[in-house]
């Protein structure tokens, strides 16, 4: 951690969560699952779909694009 900038890399490294959120409440299919942006985790980021939505085949997805 020191070795990349101490606690503000730190920081910066794992605020991703704000990415999915973002995108997210753009969308017309999901929503963050916390809705104040001020409580939600910087490090943890969960997203409702909408029921209609497949969930095996939107978690299949995302599987096979982090590999």
């Amino acid at each position: 951690m020191l070795e990349n900038g101490g606690l503000d890399w730190c920081v910066a490294d794992v605020t991703s969560s704000s990415t999915s959120a973002g995108w997210a409440q753009a969308s017309t299919y999901a929503n963050p699952f916390v809705a104040d942006a001020a409580k939600r985790s910087l490090v943890v980021g969960t997203i409702d779909f909408a029921e209609a939505l497949n969930a095996a085949a939107v978690a299949n997805v995302l599987r096979s694009r982090h590999r």
